[in-house]
């Protein structure tokens, strides 16, 4: 059912309800106008984030919002189950108990669902108390998820407030790529605009009322389908709750109201939808922020539950590794995951712990004498590390996925297929900023090479099946580093006898995120996964500096050639103690633990430092007694960038505004 009203519908501030009777004897609340209302909480892209802290909502507030609102429904739209510890150490089946206990109505596969195996997903489904489904996701001919729990794994119909609403689930196709591909071995996903469409008819027919997809697809600009051409060529669509992509919509489109949260549990979408004669006239999305949702109590049966699976956890998450002297920046930085779209020091990081455990598996073998380069995808980095003690908890939150090392030998051809793969998703620079644009997780970052590239060449083709396959231009150049780092051979993009080892893992190697030209490859090694290599490295790297280690920003081993020319350029940083400004205050700074510098806030808080050197750079600011930092980065583009200062003296400038920062002793500046 479309809408058949898309303005606004006026609610008087006072309603008056009167009960009907239905022939089973239910009561249906009516609003005195003969309008019914009802409502869907809904939540993507957890990823584990179910504990209730400063930066996002626990799931006992989430249950709580559903409790407190009448005729509410809460419907999940995917990769729940993985991502932080909390979530893997028993492959996703806490939060699915918890998801159980919060009273969830529904939800679609994500793909990172998948990231624990065939055998782990349909485990979880079995235990959900609530439908899980995805109709485009087949298995021996059929849905896979058919007949668990009773369910026909494709869709379900909940009654409320005396309207059927008919949900259907469909599951990116990109999860055949974006999980280890091995883990969906015999497991198709169909066409989702046909599956879609499938899926109204079969919904109209059951009699629903109102009609939600809930798809895992998400409006990445590198993505083949978008949520919103589903809104486009399917009819008879009411709401889309969508995920995949990390982002905020609201919006309506043909329609069809489509609506996604985020990730990480940072807000809880609502959608109100009013009726009048079974027809909608009125569906809004409002977001639920972490501010906004302190208005709530905690559901405490739910908040004890999940305490209680919290610390018996603590012990092993806890143990000290490592400390770091400087920030290290890996996943979701001001609004942009930057390891999708730049070389960045914590990627650099596990890059070079893997060349380091390559190297000890090769020892007094015939590769002995080989050069050793590796490659981790910027989407397998899912979290940050700030200054400081690095615990085993925040290793397994970095590199969740159990991820083994893999050695392959390659030839300098190879590696430059590899390596156009992983900047294929890079689209443009825009001529006036200099930003650029194209995130994606396949994006490398490497140890033992460095590597440049043209973004306005073509781009290699390996996941679009429906294009002819590219091998891709871009790479321009790719030397080896010596063990100082320092530039060495400059490999030959016709050479197919040199013999290099490739340290990568299981996902690249079975041809994740495109990285297909691995997969036929012999493997010549296979190590620990790499949350154990990285601890490990972590510890090697901080007993080497008597306690602590030094990382640089960027070493630039990964480089765009443009014709934009880069400036000095000027951040303007607001900042707050909690919600106060900082006005007119002093504030010290230092530039990648450099000199430091005396600033001071204008009257609206904001520090403006200028004549920063083009490139990423890690700021460290104190006041009031407070510290913290932030990362600033004038070639990549972000929602949290405003428009251009335009100082002519600086050229490229952009300003900044940053959330707050997890800081040393927990002190925060926001």
């Amino acid at each position: 059912m479309k809408l058949s009203i898309l303005c606004t519908f006026t609610m008087l501030s006072l309603l008056v309800f009167v009960f009907s009777v239905l022939p089973n004897n239910e009561l249906v609340a009516t609003a005195e106008n003969g309008n019914k209302q009802i409502t869907i909480f809904h939540t993507n892209d957890m990823h584990g984030h179910l504990l209730n802290n400063s930066n996002q909502i626990g799931i006992d507030i989430i249950a709580s919002m559903k409790n407190i609102e009448s005729n509410s429904l809460l419907i999940d739209a995917g990769d729940a189950t993985q991502g932080l510890p909390f979530a893997n150490l028993r492959k996703g089946k806490d939060v699915i108990t918890l998801m159980n206990a919060a009273g969830y109505d529904g939800m679609a596969l994500g793909n990172h669902e998948f990231d624990f195996g065939l055998e782990q997903v349909l485990k979880n489904v079995a235990l959900a108390k609530f439908p899980v489904i995805s109709a485009n996701t087949i298995y021996r001919g059929k849905p896979l998820l058919a007949g668990i729990n009773g369910n026909n794994g494709e869709f379900f119909i909940k009654e409320i407030n005396g309207v059927e609403v008919g949900f259907f689930g469909i599951t990116t196709q990109e999860t055949a790529y974006k999980t280890n591909p091995n883990n969906v071995k015999g497991v198709t996903f169909e066409d989702p605009l046909k599956t879609a469409q499938n899926q109204v008819d079969k919904l109209e027919k059951a009699g629903a009322d109102v009609i939600v997809g809930i798809v895992h697809i998400g409006n990445e600009t590198s993505s083949k389908l978008k949520s919103e051409d589903i809104a486009i060529e399917v009819d008879g669509i009411d709401v889309l709750l969508d995920g995949h992509s990390h982002t905020l919509i609201n919006e309506h489109v043909n329609g069809t109201l489509i609506a996604q949260t985020g990730s990480a549990s940072a807000n809880v979408g609502k959608v109100d939808i009013t009726l009048k004669n079974d027809e909608i006239v009125e569906a809004k999305e409002t977001l639920i922020s972490k501010t906004e949702s302190l208005t709530y109590k905690s559901e405490v049966e739910v908040a004890n539950f999940t305490k209680k699976i919290s610390e018996s956890q603590g012990t092993s998450f806890n143990q000290v590794v490592g400390r770091t002297e400087t920030p290290l920046w890996g996943a979701t930085v001001n609004g942009i995951a930057i390891g999708r779209i730049s070389e960045t020091n914590l990627g650099d990081l596990i890059a070079d712990s893997m060349v380091w455990s390559a190297a000890s598996q090769v020892k007094e073998s015939s590769y002995e004498n080989q050069p050793i380069v590796s490659l981790i995808n910027g989407g397998g980095i899912r979290n940050s590390i700030p200054e400081g003690i690095i615990n085993r908890g925040q290793v397994i939150s970095i590199l969740p996925f159990g991820n083994i090392l893999f050695l392959k030998e390659v030839n300098p051809a190879i590696l430059y297929d590899v390596l156009e793969n992983g900047v294929s998703k890079i689209e443009s620079v825009n001529p006036k900023t200099g930003f650029i644009t194209g995130v994606d997780g396949r994006y490398p970052q490497i140890s033992g090479m460095r590597f440049e590239f043209d973004p306005s060449k073509t781009a290699a083709n390996t996941t679009d099946t429906t294009k002819p396959f590219t091998k891709g231009e871009r790479v321009t150049k790719i030397i080896l580093l010596d063990a100082e780092g320092s530039d060495g051979e400059v490999l030959n993009r016709s050479d197919t006898t040199t013999k290099i080892v490739l340290a990568s893992n299981n996902f690249e190697t079975a041809g994740g995120d495109g990285y297909t030209m691995l997969k036929s490859l012999t493997n010549i090694g296979e190590g620990a996964s790499l949350d154990i290599i990285f601890e490990e490295y972590i510890t090697k790297l901080t007993k080497a500096g008597d306690g602590v280690f030094y990382y640089p920003v960027s070493k630039s081993r990964s480089r765009a050639f443009t014709s934009h020319v880069y400036y000095p350029y000027t951040a303007a940083i607001t900042i707050k103690k909690g919600r106060e400004i900082v006005a007119n205050s002093e504030v010290m700074y230092t530039i990648d633990k450099g000199e430091p510098f005396k600033g001071k806030t204008d009257e609206k808080g904001i520090l403006t430092i200028g004549h920063i050197k083009s490139g990423p750079h890690s700021i460290t600011l104190s006041s009031k007694g407070l510290s913290t930092y932030i990362y600033v980065n004038d070639l990549i583009d972000s929602t949290i960038l405003n428009s251009s200062l335009g100082s002519e003296e600086y050229g490229n400038v952009s300003s900044y505004q940053f959330n707050q920062r997890t800081t040393r002793n927990n002190n925060k500046l926001q």
